[in-house]
């Protein structure tokens, strides 16, 4: 059985009304504890996490009461990060809609950040100090990135997409817990001149930070991503695309996955430093399209297409995830539909590999999408049915065991899903057994195998 198709329920929490695309976020605690956020429309949040109780693991959903939220409002977009550093600690947004006494519909910005180094951490007590912002705009898709300034000193920032077509950026004050809002178009130029409201936004920073690659997609098709250099905030490259109607999601992500080797393991570069080019790929879901993956964004631009078969047959594609599903160092891109479908792909690279066209004589990247370079294929490997339809997905170690578990949330509630624990274990030990061939000191592994990977 396929890792990817072995995956069990580990638990379900069912929320009081339907949730939407922006209602799932993620954080850590100071100690390190992963929990889940899960929003309904009619103000509910859950929070989802795991402890060992009575030496056994269980789930522990309950609701947290955050204040300056009314009973009537609706919650669009909730978002969280940890802090690092000297002042660690968790910072939550939510962006919500309720009506004023004549029915006209009013927005705001609810920042909850209150926790102090010495106190152990408590989301009660930061659900009860709360920074409001009456917002100008219909609210989108709420995100978070790391913000450098000239000074090279790094920071946190909330960035939050309006149906007035601008990303708003919500910075904190230095020592301090208060939030104002700043322009983008000296801090993030690469969102200024945008001509329909943002749907989606993935930063991702690379060279050390010294420079980013931003993606957004938008209400009526249109996709950019941009390079830009992060300290001068140049704008170095910038490609867009139109697809046909709306765009539901988006996310940057590298082709494999990156996983620092164990001291123990000889490697034939061992005592150099492999520095290695980045290699982003683009996956673009749409509501009415088929879902496509723009291999190597920053070589070949927006040229390179790869579509994700039968991607559109189960309605509109809501969400997108990308993970390494099957644990083989290749990312998988997982799908949820509003035809109530979990879809995984697999990018399977061709045998031989014929000479590619260059990006100059591959079309401009405005053109419609086509599948150019023969290089591969992505097909589906594992779909799992839903009663609803799905809304939102992560990956995240939730349990804290340190395997993770797939997030999905629904119209009903979110459910966790868990690998078999049976079949990593047999993974791991036969990987392990791999190692010793390649010149694994055997004490280190017959150290290792002495771990208990019993998962009876």
């Amino acid at each position: 059985m396929s890792l990817s198709s072995a995956l069990s329920e580990a638990h379900f929490c069912s929320l009081q009304s339907q949730s939407n695309v922006y209602g799932l976020a993620k954080f850590s605690t100071p100690c390190g504890r992963n929990k889940l956020l899960a929003a309904s429309l009619r103000g509910q949040i859950i929070c989802m996490e795991y402890q060992t109780v009575t030496g056994k693991l269980k789930p522990l959903p309950r609701e947290v009461q955050f204040t300056y939220i009314p009973g009537d409002a609706e919650i669009v977009a909730i978002d969280a990060f940890s802090k690092t550093g000297k002042d660690k600690g968790v910072v939550i947004a939510i962006a919500f809609i309720k009506c004023d006494v004549d029915g006209k519909p009013m927005q705001y910005l609810n920042i909850y950040s209150d926790w102090e180094p010495e106190e152990t951490f408590n989301l009660d007590k930061i659900a009860q100090s709360c920074q409001n912002v009456e917002l100008q705009f219909l609210p989108f898709h709420l995100c978070h990135t790391d913000y450098i300034n000239p000074d090279g000193r790094r920071e946190t920032v909330f960035l939050l997409s309006g149906n007035d077509n601008h990303v708003h950026l919500f910075r904190e004050l230095k020592n301090s817990d208060t939030f104002y809002q700043q322009p983008t178009n000296e801090t993030f130029p690469e969102f200024m001149n945008i001509n329909s409201s943002v749907m989606w936004i993935d930063i991702q920073h690379f060279e050390s930070g010294h420079k980013r690659i931003t993606g957004f997609c938008c209400q009526n098709g249109y996709v950019q991503v941009v390079t830009v250099k992060t300290m001068t905030k140049e704008i170095l490259s910038c490609w867009s695309t139109q697809h046909d109607g709306l765009t539901t999601s988006l996310h940057l992500f590298s082709a494999d996955t990156s996983v620092e080797c164990p001291s123990f393991v000889r490697t034939e570069n061992e005592g150099e430093e492999v520095k290695k080019k980045p290699n982003f790929n683009l996956v673009v879901t749409s509501a009415l399209e088929l879902t496509v993956n723009y291999r190597n964004v920053l070589e070949r631009g927006l040229v390179d297409v790869k579509h994700l078969p039968d991607s559109e047959r189960y309605d509109s594609v809501l969400c997108s995830c990308v993970t390494d599903i099957d644990f083989d160092g290749e990312n998988e891109i997982l799908l949820g539909t509003y035809g109530q479908e979990l879809l995984i792909y697999k990018f399977f690279p061709t045998q031989t590999s014929e000479t590619q066209p260059s990006v100059e004589s591959a079309g401009s990247p405005r053109t419609s999408p086509r599948e150019i370079f023969n290089d591969g294929q992505f097909k589906m490997i594992s779909r799992r049915s839903y009663s609803s339809p799905i809304l939102a997905l992560d990956y995240i170690d939730i349990t804290g065991d340190g395997l993770y578990e797939i997030a999905v949330l629904t119209m009903k509630g979110l459910h966790i899903l868990q690998h078999s624990l049976h079949t990593v274990a047999f993974l791991c030990q036969e990987r392990l057994k791999c190692a010793t061939s390649l010149g694994t000191r055997q004490d280190a592994f017959d150290e290792l195998m002495t771990e208990n990977l019993d998962t009876s």
